[in-house]
């Protein structure tokens, strides 16, 4: 009897230092959005967004997990940013441009960089850099159908600064964003999915935040489109 009341016990002290642990790292922490009207719309962490739907009366119509899809969804036709990286623009649908806050504008590219007007808006292949003007990738749907935008953004240059904003954007409508701090060289896993028609654009924005020292910033963009398995 002493024997199985001491194995119990040590099971539930394991249980408790797993749980323990399970639940003290700073990435398990989470932000809750709510709609306008105090629905809960989305829990989300470093890692992974889950996302509500309701019906115009207010009840719960689905659930959907955007950091873990592949049990339901496969991904086909993916285009990496950095795959893409080249002196064309609408290579594998992705352009190189800056955004001045009222408009996008085409990039010219040169000695292996894309230069906005502003002095040092401009993209290499691994990191993307505002100034003035936000530095901006855009992909275009070649056509329609539901998307999946992943990858990971973060500082470059985590050395100083003051960080930078971030945001995906659906032709005018805010999807997702995020402030990056300087030192932040972890920074966000993305998992969207959206619907998208032909002729859709999707953009990754990086704006200096007050100043663009050490404003470089890694963002390798994915997308693909997925097809219920």
């Amino acid at each position: 009897m002493n024997s199985l009341l001491a194995f119990f016990i040590c099971a539930f002290l394991l249980f408790f230092v797993v749980f323990l642990v399970a639940n003290s790292y700073p990435d398990n922490t989470l932000n809750y959005e709510y709609d306008s009207i105090g629905r809960l719309n989305c829990i989300e962490s470093r890692s992974n967004r889950e996302c509500y739907q309701y019906d115009p009366q207010g009840n719960l119509l689905s659930k959907s997990n955007e950091g873990n899809l592949n049990g339901k969804y496969k991904p086909i036709e993916v285009s990496s940013s950095y795959d893409a990286y080249g002196g064309v623009q609408g290579n594998q649908n992705w352009y190189y441009q800056e955004w001045n806050g009222t408009s996008y504008k085409d990039m010219s590219y040169k000695k292996g960089q894309w230069l906005g007007s502003s002095p040092v808006t401009l993209f290499i292949k691994e990191a993307m850099h505002p100034d003035e003007t936000d530095a901006v990738r855009k992909w275009v749907a070649p056509k329609s159908g539901l998307v999946r935008i992943a990858g990971n953004v973060a500082m470059y240059d985590a050395v100083g600064g003051d960080g930078v904003n971030v945001k995906i954007m659906k032709n005018n409508i805010q999807l997702w964003s995020k402030k990056l701090n300087y030192n932040d060289s972890t920074g966000y896993e993305v998992g969207l999915t959206v619907a998208v028609n032909a002729g859709d654009s999707i953009y990754f924005l990086v704006n200096k935040n007050g100043t663009n020292l050490c404003d470089a910033t890694r963002w390798n963009s994915v997308i693909g489109y997925l097809d219920a398995r």
